[in-house]
C-alpha cells in the first residue's frame, strides 16, 4: 500500500494537513514538521508545531529543525530525510509552501497528486499566478540553493501539477484541481460542545507594524478608534509574530485587554468551548477561515487607508478587495 505525506512549517499548515488527511480518508500517513531556523524553547511558532501534533494521530513524524539550515549538518539532515522517503511511493503529497526544500520535496519523490494546503495569502498568490509553483522567480539566490540538493543526486523540477486543497471559493484552471476544505474535521469534532459568546469582540492582530507595513502610532490610532466605537469590550488576540510593546500595554482597560497567541485562531476558539459571535481584525485572512466554522458570527475587517499603507498597498488592498466577494464585512471608521 502506497504512502501518503504532508509537509508543514506553521500551525496553520498542520491544522490544514489534519483536515486534509481525513477529508481524503488517507492511510500510512507521513508527516514532515519543519521548524523555523530561529529555532529557540520560547518560538511561539515551533511551540504550538509541536502542541497540534497531539491533535490527530500519525504514522511516522519527522521532526526537522531549521536552525541549522545554512550550516552543512542542517542540509544533510534535510537530503538524509528526502533520500528515506525516497524508498516510497505516495498517493497524495501535501505541503504547506512552495520555498526551496518543498520544491526539492515535490520534485524527487513519487506522488501520484500534489496539493497545496492553504496558509493565509500564499494559496490567493499562487492561485493570481495561474496556479504557476514557480512564481516565486528564479533568482541567482533560489537557484542556488537549489544546486546544492542537486549536488547530493536530489530534483528540483517537476512537471505534476500543483493542485488545491483550499478553504478559498477558487475555479478549477488549466486542468489543476480544486478541493473544497470546510474545515469538517474540527467542526465534526468540536463544534458540537461550544456555548455562544455575545459578550465580547474579539480582535484578531496581525504582524503588519512588525512587518512595517502600517506605523505602530498608526495602528495603534487605530484600535483606539476602535474602542471608542465599538460598545462590546475588545480582547486582543496576538498573533504570534506580534511584539506587545508598551503602546499597545497602554491602551488596556475596562474596554480593552491582550489576551495570548495560543496556537491557530481556527482552533483555540473549539478547545475553548467557545463560539465567538463577533470576529474583528485589519485584515487577517483567519477571518475568512473563521467563517467556515462559525458561520452564524459577525465576522468584521477593518480597512485602513490606503495613504496610511506604507509599502505593498495594492497587496493589502486586494485582500480587502477579496474580502468584498465574501460574508466578511469591511468597514472604514471615521478617523
Amino acid at each position: 500500500m502506497n504512502s501518503n505525506l504532508f509537509i508543514v512549517r506553521s500551525p496553520l499548515q498542520l491544522l490544514n494537513a489534519i483536515e486534509a488527511k481525513n477529508h481524503f480518508q488517507t492511510k500510512n500517513n507521513i508527516l514532515v514538521v519543519l521548524y523555523n531556523k530561529n529555532s529557540n524553547a520560547n518560538d511561539p511558532n515551533n511551540i504550538q508545531l509541536t502542541q497540534l501534533l497531539d491533535i490527530d494521530t500519525w504514522d511516522t513524524i519527522y521532526e526537522h529543525n531549521k536552525s541549522d539550515f545554512k550550516s552543512a549538518s542542517g542540509l544533510k539532515s534535510q537530503v538524509k530525510i528526502i533520500k528515506s522517503l525516497k524508498k516510497l511511493k505516495f498517493d497524495y503529497l501535501f505541503s504547506g509552501d512552495y520555498g526551496v526544500i518543498h520544491q526539492v520535496f515535490i520534485s524527487t519523490l513519487d506522488a501520484k497528486e500534489i496539493f497545496l494546503l492553504d496558509d493565509g495569502t500564499l494559496t490567493l498568490t499562487m492561485y493570481k499566478n495561474d496556479l504557476d509553483p514557480n512564481y516565486k522567480g528564479d533568482s541567482f539566490g533560489r537557484r542556488f540553493k537549489l544546486f546544492r540538493y542537486r549536488f547530493f543526486g536530489l530534483k528540483t523540477r517537476h512537471t505534476k501539477p500543483i493542485n488545491f486543497f483550499t478553504c478559498f471559493q477558487l475555479d478549477p484552471v488549466n486542468g489543476k484541481k480544486i478541493v473544497s476544505n470546510n474545515y469538517s474535521f474540527l467542526r465534526k469534532n468540536y463544534l458540537p460542545n461550544v456555548t455562544r459568546d455575545d459578550e465580547t469582540i474579539y480582535f484578531l492582530g496581525t504582524p503588519l507594524v512588525k512587518g512595517k507595513f502600517i506605523d505602530e502610532a498608526v495602528y495603534i490610532r487605530y484600535l483606539q478608534k476602535c474602542i471608542d466605537t465599538f460598545e462590546k469590550p475588545i480582547l486582543y488576540i496576538p498573533h504570534r509574530a506580534e511584539i506587545m510593546t508598551d503602546a499597545f500595554k497602554a491602551l488596556e482597560g475596562e474596554k480593552f485587554s491582550i489576551g495570548k497567541s495560543t496556537g491557530p485562531i481556527e482552533l483555540r476558539f473549539l478547545l475553548e468551548k467557545r463560539y465567538p459571535l463577533h470576529l474583528y481584525s485589519f485584515f487577517s485572512t483567519a477571518l475568512y477561515t473563521l467563517n467556515h466554522i462559525f458561520p452564524q458570527s459577525e465576522i468584521v475587517s477593518i480597512k485602513f487607508k490606503s495613504e496610511e499603507i506604507l509599502k505593498d498597498e495594492e497587496t493589502i488592498l486586494n485582500k480587502y478587495h477579496f474580502f468584498d466577494t465574501t460574508s466578511v464585512s469591511v468597514i472604514s471608521l471615521d478617523i
